[in-house]
């Protein structure tokens, strides 16, 4: 993933396709979060699986979101609330 995002952010002319990455990723994570944050997903294995890689999507998130969905609060808003529930729970990367 990081690779062809990498590749979308230096060509000048990709601009929609980053903006569609962008929002393919970032509502995908948006839905594991919602499902983790619900207990959809009662195994802790499952969750515990994911748990490194929507950490490390932070980063991501924080590079590659557009300015306007990291301050709404309704923008991702379950993403947002389970990174800080593995913030408050010392779980960084």
């Amino acid at each position: 993933m990081q690779k062809e995002v990498t590749y979308l952010v230096k060509e000048p002319n990709n601009k929609l396709k980053l903006d569609d990455w962008d929002n393919r990723f970032f509502n995908t994570c948006e839905w594991l979060a919602f499902l983790i944050n619900t207990g959809e997903i009662k195994d802790k294995n499952l969750e515990n699986y994911f748990e490194d890689t929507l950490v490390q999507a932070r980063d991501m998130f924080d590079q590659y979101a557009k300015d306007t969905d990291k301050s709404n609060p309704k923008r991702f808003r379950e993403f947002k609330k389970l990174l800080n529930t593995y913030e408050s729970q010392g779980k960084k990367n």
